[in-house]
């Protein structure tokens, strides 16, 4: 896993914009769940719904930076067959660049990795190198995950809507950020985000139709608490635009912007 670093200053004037942005009271309603993979945010979180129910875990190890992570998420997770088999678990996305502890704990030295638990937490399959389709849908069956069509599930939502124009509007997100939609070629973009109470935030971007994404650590801005901010260089925007997305630290969340960033991340078009 490859870290790079940039810096950059502060800039109060977009500063003062972000500092005025209202922080998202949340409640808790119960939503359909359509037939799709349910993942948290937390292991923590999915031992609590599965101990509810008694479905398996599923831990996916995986950098959304590396080239073979994102083939396995484009190969073999949205495989149509894995993707209905994973309605019956509750799955969880571990970076171990921001999890170290729980991929040590489960054995695991490479990525992309599967391991599944039982509703106990007893690792009842791992692997990190025979990851295919048929594979993974054969440890599913082992596991006992079975597909699943509408599950109410407990999801987030704000009380009062968030009115600064352009940010993302996830409840469930906890990173405000108004991402820039076109940007001139050859020239640096700013990208700034809230986040209370972040450890740490990376900006994830990448030329659009090109692969991997570049994470560069994102700085806190002095003066202004919760504010963060990263840069994209300019030899990076070019004509064919650009695709990015936020992660940030928070205690033992990790958090990322938008919420469907493997599938829909934010876009930068050139103009």
């Amino acid at each position: 896993m490859q870290h790079t670093r940039h810096g950059v200053s502060p800039d109060h004037l977009h500063g003062r914009r972000f500092a005025a942005i209202l922080a998202v009271a949340a409640g808790l309603l119960l939503v359909p769940r359509p037939a799709a993979a349910e993942w948290v945010l937390r292991y923590a979180d999915a031992m609590r719904a599965a101990g509810t129910d008694g479905r398996p875990v599923c831990l996916y190890f995986g950098d959304p930076a590396l080239a073979a992570c994102q083939r396995f998420e484009s190969q073999v997770l949205a495989h149509p067959r894995v993707a209905e088999q994973m309605t019956g678990c509750v799955s969880v996305r571990v970076n171990p660049v921001w999890d170290e502890a729980l991929a040590e704990k489960c054995g695991i030295y490479r990525m992309p990795a599967i391991v599944l638990l039982d509703s106990k937490g007893t690792i009842r399959f791992k692997e990190q190198r025979n990851l295919t389709t048929d594979a993974l849908l054969a440890a599913l069956a082992q596991v006992g995950a079975k597909q699943v069509r509408t599950v109410p599930r407990p999801a987030t939502a704000p009380t009062a809507p968030v009115t600064e124009e352009g940010v993302e509007r996830s409840g469930n997100s906890g990173i405000a950020v108004a991402p820039p939609t076109t940007a001139p070629p050859g020239q640096p973009i700013r990208i700034q985000a809230r986040v209370e109470q972040a450890q740490a935030a990376k900006l994830h971007y990448r030329v659009r139709g090109t692969q991997p994404y570049v994470s560069e650590p994102m700085r806190p801005v002095e003066s202004y608490p919760g504010l963060w901010e990263g840069w994209i260089p300019a030899e990076k925007v070019t004509a064919n635009g650009l695709e990015f997305y936020l992660s940030a630290r928070v205690g033992e969340r990790t958090l990322a912007a938008p919420k469907e960033f493997y599938r829909n991340p934010f876009v930068i078009e050139a103009r």
